[in-house]
């Protein structure tokens, strides 16, 4: 889910906060806090939105992860068994 559509109502009424059992709960009391100690008057409907500004800004951001490099390279039966014995002397070379 993109983040526009983590706050659509049919997201907010179908799909919750993608947080259950006690790592709802723990977000609940966080949240709650933050609103107390600011003097900030909340109701249930704040809490829900605040748990689903959470669980869209850490969806986004684990879009944001880089992924791992990787490298293709095309080889020939031949470059791979090649190949393969380097790596083995190699090896060898490098093991006490």
């Amino acid at each position: 889910m993109d983040v526009e559509d983590a706050f659509t109502e049919d997201a907010i009424n179908g799909l919750g906060t993608n947080v259950a059992d006690e790592t709802e709960d723990e977000l609940k009391d966080v949240i709650k806090r933050i609103y107390e100690t600011n003097e900030i008057a909340m109701t249930d409907d704040h809490v829900n939105v605040a748990m689903l500004c959470f669980v869209a800004g850490r969806t986004y951001q684990s879009d944001l992860q880089p992924e791992p490099a990787t490298l293709s390279i095309d080889m020939t039966p031949e470059l791979t068994s090649e190949f393969i014995r380097f790596l083995v002397l190699a090896a060898q070379k490098g093991a006490p």
